[in-house]
């Protein structure tokens, strides 16, 4: 069984935009709440690679809540849990899982849990989705995936709430629409792996490991293996993210603790690629948790404390830099959503409060779904926008309750400087 961890939060996109200052949250530029228009949409079907919208004449004004607007309907099936990913240029979106979601209590599962392996990318600039080839393998809930050049990089993870198996890793090269599978890094692995970019090379890692030291490899291409890598640190330990900064891999983590014991200080080590050794650097903040690489920085937000603060990593400097606190919101968005940079931003909630790096604000994102009778299912960056896609539509009955997978994406754009 795997423990949620938050795994969707570790990982990694933004270009760098300096210090930081300012807490005053700027409200979502769009604040009508209300429905407008009615929703674009597109036939079903095409060939990969082939475009498909709506006709260019119409004047159908796409649908728009809570500062979101509905782009056209996606040429897929209805499903919860798909994989999103952006290219630079297009959305990917594949995978998901097609079956009823059942829950009773604190616990959920699938009645059934048909995975999905065709997908589709979507074109914010244009407006078009374009089907792509299916995958080999099935992918649902995994962590997220890695972007290096033309190649996407998932973990094909298919999880039933309860359970989780990992089947191999795609790869999917963008220009060629063309899927292929790596193997897995080892045949047991711990309770949680993780993708990472390390400088042009794939790393893979393992999130947590109780008894051991995680283990860390990457993946050479020309001899089609796998290789294992120095771990950071002897003992076990919550190796929470690595990223690629200033020409050397880093490695964030913290020393595994009983239960009732403080967060320990974050920790992070630069990988010395001549001689295989990690160089530790100046410890972080204690109970620090998600991590966002910024070009150069990472953004790390804690779990709430009074005693915890909001930091930036510079690898250049090596140094850590306090920002100002997310500002409190009322209801289930008072969540940390994200980071926005110049051109491209990374999420970790799709409503909240997202610090805009540039303009040293925090911006709120509404909740496209307030009365809670819709769930989002996944949602990735696109350029500086919020894609969403999929998720579920619940139905309460005398017996548990029933979640209905759905078909819709939407964007959210930050407001403009």
């Amino acid at each position: 069984m795997r423990p949620q961890f938050g795994l969707w939060a570790l990982a990694v996109l933004i270009v760098a935009a300096g210090g930081v200052v300012l807490s005053q949250l700027d409200e979502n530029h769009d604040t009508d709440p209300s429905i407008e228009g009615a929703p674009s949409t597109m036939p079903i079907g095409g060939t990969a690679g082939t475009s498909t919208t709506a006709p260019p004449s119409s004047t159908v004004a796409p649908q728009k809540r809570n500062g979101w607007v509905r782009v056209p309907e996606p040429p897929l099936t209805s499903r919860n849990d798909a994989v999103a990913a952006w290219t630079g240029s297009e959305v990917i979106v594949f995978g998901g899982a097609e079956g009823t979601v059942e829950c009773e209590g604190s616990g959920c599962g699938h009645l059934d849990l048909p995975a999905s392996t065709d997908g589709a990318a979507y074109n914010p600039q244009t407006r078009t989705w374009r089907p792509i080839a299916p995958a080999p393998l099935a992918a649902s809930r995994s962590p997220p995936p890695v972007m290096i050049g033309d190649d996407l990089f998932v973990i094909a993870e298919v999880h039933d709430y309860l359970d989780w198996t990992i089947s191999g890793i795609l790869r999917y090269r963008v220009s060629e629409d063309a899927w292929s599978v790596i193997p897995p890094p080892a045949d047991e692995l711990s309770l949680a792996l993780n993708l990472a970019n390390g400088g042009g090379q794939l790393v893979a890692y393992e999130y947590i490991s109780y008894e051991n030291p995680p283990r860390i490899w990457h993946w050479d291409d020309r001899a089609s293996s796998w290789e294992l890598m120095p771990t950071t640190d002897t003992g076990p330990r919550e190796l929470r993210w690595m990223a690629w900064l200033n020409g050397h891999l880093h490695a964030f983590w913290q020393p595994a603790h009983a239960d009732g014991d403080p967060a320990s200080a974050m920790r992070v080590a630069r990988l010395e690629a001549e001689n295989e050794t990690w160089e530790e650097l100046p410890s972080g903040p204690p109970g620090a948790s998600i991590g966002f690489v910024l070009g150069e920085q990472v953004f790390i937000e804690p779990p709430f404390s009074d005693e915890t603060v909001n930091v930036i990593f510079d690898g250049r400097t090596e140094r850590w830099t306090e920002i100002p606190d997310m500002p409190a919101l009322p209801g289930r968005s008072n969540l940390f959503a994200g980071v926005i940079g110049r051109d491209t931003a990374v999420f970790n909630h799709p409503s909240g409060a997202a610090f805009d790096l540039d303009e040293r604000r925090w911006v709120q994102i509404r909740d496209l779904y307030e009365d809670s009778t819709k769930d989002l299912g996944t949602f990735a960056a696109a350029g500086r926008a919020l894609f969403a896609y999929g998720g579920l539509r619940w139905r309460e009955s005398e017996g548990p309750r029933l979640g209905k997978p759905i078909n819709e994406a939407w964007m959210w754009q930050p407001p403009p400087p």
